[in-house]
């Protein structure tokens, strides 16, 4: 009786310790900042593609910021785990305590094949109407965050202002 307990025990254990490990990045507006050198290589190549776009219309380039880096790649992370793609609620993430810098936020979410290139995610993005706007507009910062959860990737791009 008691040697089944301790194995109970030990495999809550083991499970508890195994599930912590499957998510190493916390989501939402508590999300670590990620400083564009941490980024993920597509999430810099992304970054690139927004300002040399931003740069052909005349735009200003917006400015990597690690507090929209952490909460995008957190949100990667969230929807690589969950197989789900969806949007955060921005207006939420707003009226969190460490966002007051920003007066609006905008964001990008995209799903494909893990071989998907950060060029293939980006020319989706602007062939969207909504996600152009998004990419074209009246931003001053973004973060990335891109996940693959061994058959799909997941990125955002969290846009402020």
């Amino acid at each position: 009786m008691r040697t089944a307990r301790l194995s109970i025990l030990f495999a809550a254990i083991a499970l508890v310790a195994a599930l912590a490990a499957c998510a190493p990045f916390k989501s939402g507006p508590g999300a670590p900042p990620l400083p564009f050198g941490a980024a993920q290589p597509q999430a810099q190549e992304l970054y690139y593609m927004v300002n040399n776009d931003r740069g052909f219309w005349g735009l200003p380039p917006v400015g990597w910021n690690d507090q929209l880096g952490g909460l995008a790649q957190g949100w990667s992370e969230s929807m690589a785990g969950s197989g789900s793609m969806s949007h955060q609620n921005l207006n939420a993430i707003l009226n969190s305590p460490g966002y007051e810098q920003f007066s609006g936020l905008g964001e990008n979410v995209i799903a494909g094949g893990c071989g998907i290139s950060a060029a293939q995610m980006h020319q989706a993005w602007m062939a969207s109407d909504l996600h152009r706007a998004n990419i074209l507009g009246n931003f001053n910062a973004i973060g990335i965050g891109v996940a693959c959860n061994g058959s799909n990737v997941y990125a955002t791009e969290d846009f402020g202002r």
